[in-house]
């Protein structure tokens, strides 16, 4: 018989738990680690509850996202930033992890999912080299 993976773990969670509060879901939880010490799948837990959280966001409709900055931004920004975010990623929030990071000089990197939009001023100045190379 094959192992369940660390995705199949994260989607039965999912669905043991839809619906439930309170001591139901307590009880389903419990029932879930048990199976989990049953099946010597304890040393997977983290990336069980990694994926999902995945799996959750996903059916909520919230992205997980990180934005990088050579500054710190301001809040209107950030309101921006999130809107915009909000529409390209077709979600219906975000949840935003802000970082700072003075090489790319100016504008914004922002990374969700497996996309990447770079409006740094340090990609620009590297696309216009390269076009003035060329």
């Amino acid at each position: 018989m094959k192992k369940a993976s660390v995705k199949q773990y994260a989607q039965v969670l999912l669905e043991i738990t839809e619906g439930q509060e309170g001591a139901a879901l307590q009880k389903s939880v419990s029932r879930f680690a048990e199976v989990l010490m049953a099946n010597n799948q304890m040393a997977n837990v983290e990336k069980i509850i990694k994926s999902f959280q995945i799996l959750w966001n996903k059916k909520v409709g919230v992205i997980e996202a990180e934005l990088l900055s050579a500054r710190q931004l301001d809040t209107e920004t950030l309101s921006l930033l999130d809107k915009h975010l909000k529409k390209v990623a077709k979600a219906e929030s975000i949840d935003l992890t802000l970082e700072t990071d003075k090489n790319i000089i100016g504008g914004v990197v922002i990374k969700y999912g497996d996309k990447i939009i770079d409006a740094s001023l340090r990609s620009r100045l590297r696309s216009l080299r390269e076009a003035i190379l060329n």
